[in-house]
């Protein structure tokens, strides 16, 4: 028996894109950084630097007009 699972696939695809992306920027979010932190912490690369900022108030716009 063979079953065609594309569509599943790309749904799959799609839900992993969604639950790591800001639906209204595209940028990543918290769960992807913090996802890639737990990886390098298990790779032992060293020096790691992460610089979150607040441009232009986008914070306040994402929060009030985000999802």
């Amino acid at each position: 028996m063979v079953e065609d699972i594309t569509e599943r696939k790309q749904a799959e695809k799609k839900l992993k894109y969604l639950s790591l992306h800001d639906q209204l920027t595209g940028l990543y979010n918290r769960a992807y950084f913090e996802e890639e932190i737990n990886k390098l912490e298990d790779s032992g690369e060293y020096p790691i630097t992460i610089v979150c900022i607040d441009m232009d108030g986008l914070k306040l716009i994402n929060d009030t007009m985000g999802q």
